[in-house]
């Protein structure tokens, strides 16, 4: 029965405790209510629990518990302090869309169950969610303008600081108490720029971007880029200013650095291209001119050029300095510097480094005592210099001097300076170079002077008495001799020939080593210049003993008349029909002249001589040398022929080529262009004798050697010539000053007393007075046959030039030409 009583009392117990839960359910019916035991595990959930916190209603079965809802800072709350009740904590829960719900919390103990608790929630009105959301939202704005590493401010209409965060507080170095007692003005750098921008944003413009400086608390300057935006009210007015900052004085300095060193370069540029074309004086300019500019560029006080010396290298001088205004020159003092023995030390460094850097000249050590005098004596606070090497030597240096401030100076800037020291150091090697070239040049040129001058005296030392030798031979010729005497003149005349030719030859490349070789281009009669080569031929055939035959022929198509340097291609033609000449002893030789194409003409000699080895074909236009060297004891010669003939073929515009085959025969062939004349008529055919035209002219004979005045008066006379002598010019005008009664004047040049050019000049001023100036020929007949001495006699007042070993049918056809 008791056992009864007590199952009784307590199913009336569970009825109790369940009502009692009931009233408490109806009492939080607007709530989801939640009763958990003391672990916090769901005993009970109401059904509009899904509805209120947003969870799904499955998130309420099974392992459950009040702490995934209301967190476990609630939870623990509540049981370490049953008897108290949590009232509308505010609670952020995730929802299952992922966004977040505000409830509201309420939690107790259940009455008389102290191992139970009851927890509703409730979302709250929309006033408080409102509220919240804004207070939630100026927090997380709050947290962005306080964790940015911008700078932001806050300002009113006034331009005072409102609110910074710790970045626009920690960028102009001052506390929050302190900035806020500021305004724009004073921490403003630009008030040019800033002042204007901030009166755009109170009169409506939306956003401005601009960069300005700004005043830090200790004194510094720098540079930020602003992002500025009005502050406005509900109703639209503006009541201040919101700015975001940043520092940019790291970007605007490399900038400037990148700027500076383009500008640098730029400089550099332009002095080394006026360098690189700059001789003598022009080098000194341009280095003076590369000092200022780098010296003003760069804001140094002094800037200096060292050389060695060519004869004493350990001595310096400073030969270039450029300095700012009022900073004391150094130039005349710097001379003669023994610098090895009075700076050891920074010759050291000038001899082994690349640059050497002084930042502080008090700063230096005791290795560099005498130095650090040295500089101060010059007021030098810093210095940089640069070696200037030449072939691994130390031909100087170039330096910039700091005197008012201390300067430091980037590696690239370095960089630069040794740029300018490796272009001012080529220029000097350059200059060095020229005037090396210059002592040779002046050397050569001497040389050459000498040489001309002995070839010159060589010349006319042997042309003098080989013109009596020829002169007479050929006079001699003209008597009634017997046959072995006419042999023997033959001889010597020959003799003579090759003497003269061999002279010719070497005077000939004397003028073409020199450059003095000029091409006199004329109108020539063709077939007169084969007919005159044909019979010069012919002599030497006669010479050498030859009885190979020659052929001649011409193209029907070429002009009569082309033009043609008519003395250089007689020369060429001679030469090579002699070689062939010389070298074939039977079978024959044809020479041809033809039209290659219509623009040149082409010459063609033929033999089947001996031929030359296909090793010597080359070597054949060298000067010296010859095929064989036994050519030369059996032929005479000095192998100068072929190397001449090529300079004028080459001088003329074209080119000669040779073919051979040894044992066969060789082929020379060369061109030239062709420019016929159609203008010029065909002209009689030349006579080997003379008529007697010249006959009973007065001619006056100006000769200083006996040998050739009697020679030319022999001559002149056997032609029927009147006669008459003068020992010198000045003999001869006093003649033509007594009395001017000469048809023509036949004149030495290089005689005593008064030369023939002075001479010659005289007798024009005599025959000018008398109104006979053009009428009297005056004719040279002289053994000066180098360059030039031609055109000097024709300028000084010579009608024409002859050269000794005179030829007695060119002396008689030159008078009868002007007396006729």
């Amino acid at each position: 029965m008791q056992k009864k009583i007590e199952e009784l009392e307590y199913e009336l117990q569970q009825l109790h405790r369940e009502r009692a839960l009931h009233q408490m359910i109806e009492k939080e019916r607007s709530d989801a209510v939640f009763v958990c035991d003391s672990e916090g595990e769901l005993l009970f959930v109401s059904s509009n629990a899904a509805s209120i916190t947003g969870w799904p209603g499955d998130a309420f079965s099974g392992t459950a518990n009040i702490r995934d809802l209301v967190g476990d800072g609630i939870f623990a709350e509540q049981r370490l302090h049953p008897d108290s009740e949590i009232r509308d904590r505010q609670v952020w829960v995730k929802t299952l869309d992922g966004n977040q719900r505000l409830l509201l919390v309420n939690g107790k103990q259940l009455a008389g169950q102290g191992d139970s608790f009851l927890f509703s929630c409730r979302q709250p009105a929309a006033e408080i969610q409102i509220a919240t959301e804004q207070n939630q939202s100026v927090e997380k704005y709050q947290g962005i303008f306080d964790d940015s590493i911008a700078a932001i401010y806050i300002f009113d209409n006034d331009k005072n600081f409102i609110d910074s965060n710790q970045a626009g507080l920690s960028l102009l170095g001052y506390s929050r108490a302190e900035l806020l007692q500021l305004s724009i003005p004073d921490v403003d750098a630009d008030p040019l720029v800033v002042l204007p921008a901030h009166q755009q944003l109170l009169e409506g413009d939306k956003l401005i971007n601009y960069e300005h400086q700004l005043i830090r608390k200790d004194g510094t300057t720098i540079t930020v880029l602003n992002n500025s935006r009005p502050l406005r009210d509900d109703r639209g007015l503006v009541t201040g200013m919101l700015s975001t900052l940043i520092d940019i004085t790291e970007r605007k300095a490399a900038e400037e650095v990148i700027v500076h060193h383009a500008n640098f370069e730029t400089i550099i540029n332009k002095n080394f291209s006026n360098l690189v074309g700059s001789k003598g004086a022009e080098i000194d300019s341009g280095i003076y001119e590369i000092l200022l500019e780098i010296g003003q560029y760069t804001g140094v006080d002094r800037v200096y050029l060292f050389q060695s010396r060519s004869d004493e290298p350990d001595l310096m001088d400073n030969t270039h300095e450029w300095c700012r205004a009022g900073i004391e020159p150094q130039i005349a003092r710097l001379q003669g510097i023994p610098m090895r023995r009075d700076l050891p030390w920074f010759f050291q460094q000038i001899q082994n480094q690349p640059i050497i850097d002084i930042p502080d000249t008090r700063g230096l050590g005791a290795e560099a005592n005498l130095e650090r005098e040295h500089f101060i004596d010059q007021d030098i606070q810093s210095l940089i210099v640069v070696p200037i090497t030449g072939n691994g030597v130390l031909k100087g240096f170039l330096g910039f001097d700091s005197v008012r401030r201390k300067r430091t100076w980037s590696s690239t800037e370095k960089t630069l300076l040794k740029i300018i020291a490796e272009t001012i150091g080529n220029a000097l090697e350059r200059r060095a170079a020229d005037a090396r070239l210059e002592i040779e040049k002046s050397r050569a040129e001497r040389s050459d002077r000498l040489k001309s001058a002995f070839l010159a005296n060589i010349s006319h030392e042997i042309r003098t008495p080989l013109n009596a030798i020829v002169g007479y031979t050929d006079l001699a010729a003209q008597l009634d001799l017997p046959t072995d005497a006419r042999q023997h003149l033959g001889i010597v005349k020959s003799s003579c020939d090759l003497l003269l030719h061999i002279l010719n030859d070497i005077l000939d490349v004397s003028r073409i080593e020199a450059g003095l070789v000029e091409i006199h281009v004329q109108p020539v009669s063709l077939p007169r210049l084969i007919r005159e080569t044909r019979a010069q031929v012919a002599m030497l055939a006669e010479q050498y003993n030859s009885a190979v035959p020659v052929s001649y022929t011409c193209g029907n198509d070429i002009a009569e008349y082309v033009h043609l340097d008519d003395q250089r291609i007689r020369q060429v033609l001679t030469n090579l029909l002699a070689n062939a000449l010389k070298f074939t002893a039977q079978g024959e030789i044809s020479f041809a002249v033809q039209l290659q194409n219509e623009d040149t003409l082409e010459f063609q000699v033929v033999d089947t001589g001996r031929g030359i080895a296909a090793d010597q074909i080359e070597a054949v236009f060298e000067p010296f040398v010859q095929a064989d060297s036994g050519d030369t004891r059996k032929y005479g010669g000095v192998g100068l022929g072929l190397t001449i003939c090529k300079h004028y073929i080459q001088l003329m515009g074209g080119e000669i080529r040779v073919k051979s085959v040894p044992n066969k025969g060789t082929t020379f062939c060369f061109t030239v262009p062709y420019k016929p004349d159609y203008n010029l008529a065909t002209g009689p055919a030349d006579s080997e004798t003379m008529p007697g035209t010249v006959a009973g002219k007065r001619v006056l004979v100006v000769e200083d050697d006996p040998v050739s005045l009697k020679l030319t008066q022999a001559i002149l006379e056997q032609a029927g010539c009147i006669v008459s002598t003068a020992p010198d010019g000045q003999v001869a005008v006093e003649a033509c000053q007594n009395e001017l009664a000469f048809d023509c004047i036949v004149m030495d040049i290089q005689m005593p007393v008064k030369s023939g050019l002075d001479a010659v000049r005289e007798i024009r001023a005599i025959l000018e007075r008398e109104g006979q100036v053009n009428l009297m020929p005056i004719i040279a007949l002289s053994a000066a046959a180098m360059v030039g001495d031609k055109e000097k006699g024709l300028q000084a007042g010579f009608t024409d030039y002859l050269t000794k070993p005179v030829n007695r049918l060119e002396l008689l056809r030159t008078l009868q030409q002007y007396l006729v």
